[in-house]
């Protein structure tokens, strides 16, 4: 699967997720749920090979 999304989004997320995490979480669990949201967005193009 290949990531065609800004190669920088990801870092600001995560950035943004330790230092204003959502009400109720720790800073470690917000990035936790971020690292789980981003890994199941990616490019399933039947065209794209497989990494």
């Amino acid at each position: 699967m290949k990531d065609h999304a800004d190669p920088h989004a990801h870092e600001r997320a995560r950035t943004l997720a330790r230092e204003e995490p959502a009400f109720g979480l720790s800073a470690e669990e917000a990035v936790a749920a971020i690292d789980e949201m981003l890994a199941w967005i990616g490019d399933t193009c039947p065209e794209c090979e497989p990494d």
